[in-house]
């Protein structure tokens, strides 16, 4: 399977149910439409332009990078994640869609599998800072997997939004609340594990990044 490369203004595809079992990315300032048809996606999304679906659905079954890392990335239509799919949210200060990852959902969002937060090397977090990586218009379901910074807080989504933070209390503009469950977050075991994840991240992105420049189409 070869990548799909979205380099400058908008690429349409006119399959009728497209499915991605390689690499999709698409830049900043531009536009990858599939013709109003739903995608299901079982590889890899790296996006910070617009997934215009024209109302339909796009299905991550696999691993999705919204923004560019960080940044803001549109999806014009639903979104739904598998138990199978990750959706991995980059941090590196607090302006929503510049320094920290931003999933814009005009849709509904229907979630479960895994959420995944990585900070930028070097970045600290206040312990009132607020993180609104996701927005839709309704939302069902939730993560059901959480790989999250050392002393984060395991999240909730709330009507219209969904964050995460590091303080205790918070309310968040999205309506999402935070639990102090640590059995389901238990922050001394995941800090070996971010520290894992940030350097496995790095390899998935090179290894895209290699597939990339030496793939042959037939």
């Amino acid at each position: 399977t070869c990548p799909i490369l979205v380099q400058s203004a908008t690429l349409q595809t006119n399959a009728s149910s497209p499915t991605n079992d390689g690499t999709i990315s698409i830049a900043a300032g531009t536009t990858f439409s599939t013709n109003g048809a739903g995608l299901v996606s079982n590889g890899t999304i790296h996006s910070a332009g617009i997934f215009d679906l024209g109302g339909n659905l796009l299905t991550n079954n696999g691993t999705f990078f919204p923004g560019a890392s960080p940044g803001t990335f549109t999806i014009n239509g639903d979104y739904t994640q598998t138990a199978n799919g990750t959706l991995v949210i980059d941090i590196a200060g607090t302006q929503q869609g510049i320094t920290y990852d931003w999933l814009r959902i005009l849709g509904a969002a229907n979630l479960a599998g895994t959420l995944r937060v990585v900070l930028a090397p070097g970045y600290v977090p206040g312990p009132n800072d607020i993180y609104d990586f996701m927005t839709y218009a309704s939302v069902t379901g939730n993560f059901t997997n959480f790989v999250l910074p050392p002393g984060f807080i395991l999240p909730h989504p709330g009507p219209n939004g969904y964050g995460v933070s590091s303080g205790v209390g918070i309310s968040m503009s999205g309506g999402g609340t935070m639990s102090t469950n640590t059995a389901a977050n238990d922050v001394m075991a995941l800090q070996e594990e971010q520290r894992n994840t940030a350097d496995a991240l790095d390899l998935v992105r090179e290894d895209e990044k290699e597939k990339e420049k030496g793939a042959v189409c037939s």
